[in-house]
């Protein structure tokens, strides 16, 4: 079914690799302040909004990263008693490791958990479309993969991607930031269900942002652009890719994070908002 134009558009945000519970994730919060203060000559008639699955990731027990660290939490308590302050300090940091490795397991084993965050995600763009709202993505890092594979699993049920016009489709556009979806581990397939010429003319626009000081698009320490293989090679099924190389100015992790700041980033949410 079409979109209703006069209604306000609507931006889904999903988190990647984080730490906490989901209601403490409100990265859209900032992402649509800077996107407002890019379009300030502009009245952009938008909402944002959070998808999040940080807690199904807590609640996921079945991980080797939860069976080994025990481990490492016995470690920590024999610290605790030669020196408290050490203790505590290899407490917090093996917790939010186990945390932080344990959503990049989920994501790559693809199993349960996984299969449901694709799934609400889904149920989430049909409830959207079913209003008759025009919805846009973006997406970090981990998200890109669950936005990817619910986009796709879409894209193969019928009455969702069939029509002519990208007017009826349930996602207008997808914007991911460090994406680690071209890496071997994620064992990510170019989907192409989409026999539909109009389609394949029309194409689905993902705009996919990389900074190569990011050592989790490279699986490098540091970072290496030359490993970065990019989303490009997804082009030709049904979407229309384009990489932009972006420098934050920052090194290691904080480059990974520092997407959420970036105005070019935010411009190419305007425009697809807007168009």
């Amino acid at each position: 079914m079409p979109i209703d134009s006069r209604k306000p558009r609507k931006l889904l945000v999903i988190h990647g690799v984080e730490v906490g519970n989901s209601g403490q994730q409100k990265q859209n919060e900032g992402l649509e302040a800077l996107i407002r203060s890019r379009s300030a000559s502009i009245k952009l008639n938008f909402s944002s909004e959070m998808f999040c699955y940080e807690d199904l990731n807590d609640a996921d027990k079945s991980t080797w990263v939860n069976k080994i660290k025990p481990v490492f939490t016995g470690v920590a308590t024999a610290m605790l008693s030669q020196s408290p302050l050490l203790g505590a300090l290899a407490d917090k940091a093996i917790g939010v490791t186990a945390d932080l490795v344990q959503d990049v397991v989920i994501a790559k084993e693809q199993g349960s958990t996984a299969k449901k965050i694709v799934e609400l995600l889904k149920r989430a763009i049909i409830k959207t479309y079913d209003e008759g709202t025009a919805l846009y993505i973006a997406a970090h890092s981990l998200g890109s993969i669950y936005a990817y594979r619910a986009i796709n699993e879409l894209i193969l049920m019928d009455g969702y991607f069939d029509g002519a016009s990208r007017q009826t489709w349930p996602v207008q556009g997808l914007v991911t930031f460090g994406s680690p979806l071209p890496l071997p581990m994620f064992r990510t397939t170019v989907v192409n269900p989409i026999s539909n010429p109009e389609f394949q003319r029309h194409g689905l626009r993902w705009k996919n942002f990389n900074d190569a000081a990011d050592p989790i698009i490279s699986e490098s320490l540091w970072g290496n652009p030359a490993k970065y293989d990019g989303v490009e090679k997804f082009s030709g099924a049904g979407w229309l890719v384009s990489d932009t190389p972006v420098d934050s100015g920052k090194v290691w992790l904080l480059a990974h994070t520092a997407y959420w700041q970036n105005s070019l980033i935010a411009d190419s949410l305007v425009d697809m908002i807007l168009n």
